[in-house]
């Protein structure tokens, strides 16, 4: 499985760096922004699996940024804020934001909150059976594919590859990782080709419905993602 991914956004370039350098020694891969500008670009192009987001940044402060990011994205956002006080908590929760930690933090619990954080998404959103952007339904427990109300037909190959892309939440499945999740095994030279056709063909087959809110999007030599809404993503019984 690949690292998770976690967006730090702190204009303090001291904390920028010591948790780059110990959320690195935990295994993520972390990408750093200094300004809320940068952490919306850096967020649309790595769609992250947590974003951890100072408050108090001058021009375009925390608050701000997490509103503009609840429009695409739907990653876990752990304040971080100097004002430790009942308002500033209360406003983080009302903008978006999901865990609220008070500077100076102690890094190590930090962490704990982090891993805590990500175990719950993950679990919660494994678990998950439909998912549907727009007028796209994908049902993992039926294998069935449908735009308004029509069925599109999808070979195993097809549908297990794009029940990848989507539990990679928008993030880039390399072609070693997609062959090994899907075949469980190394198909050596061959993999990229086999993934670009079984890809290839879905992606011509949404397209022939009319499905613009769910795109396949190739990463040229590295992989691919799924380009979709997923701060408005719906779950199956949900009101």
């Amino acid at each position: 499985m690949p690292n998770r991914r976690i967006l730090v956004v702190d204009d303090e370039e001291g904390v920028r760096k010591l948790l780059h350098v110990r959320l690195t020694d935990c295994g993520y891969d972390v990408a750093l922004a200094d300004s809320g500008a940068e952490a919306l670009r850096q967020a649309r192009c790595l769609a992250p699996d947590l974003v951890v987001l100072d408050i108090g940044m001058p021009e375009m402060d925390g608050f701000a940024v997490c509103k503009a990011l609840r429009k695409f994205c739907s990653a876990p956002v752990l304040f971080l804020t100097a004002n430790n006080c009942l308002a500033a908590e209360a406003q983080s929760y009302e903008t978006g934001g999901d865990d609220f930690v008070a500077k100076p933090f102690d890094v190590e619990r930090l962490l704990l909150r982090i891993q805590a954080r990500l175990r719950t998404e993950r679990t919660a959103f494994v678990e998950q059976t439909q998912f549907r952007f727009g007028n796209l339904l994908i049902d993992l427990h039926t294998r069935t594919v449908r735009y308004a109300d029509v069925e599109i037909s999808t070979t195993a190959m097809e549908f297990s590859l794009l029940h990848e892309l989507v539990l990679l939440h928008g993030g880039v499945g390399t072609f070693s990782h997609l062959v090994e999740r899907v075949w469980n095994s190394d198909l050596g030279s061959k993999h990229r080709r086999i993934v670009q056709t079984h890809l290839f063909n879905l992606r011509k087959k949404l397209e022939a419905v009319g499905c613009s809110e769910f795109q396949i999007v190739s990463c040229v030599g590295i992989g691919y993602r799924a380009k979709a809404d997923w701060g408005e993503l719906a779950r199956s019984g949900e009101a």
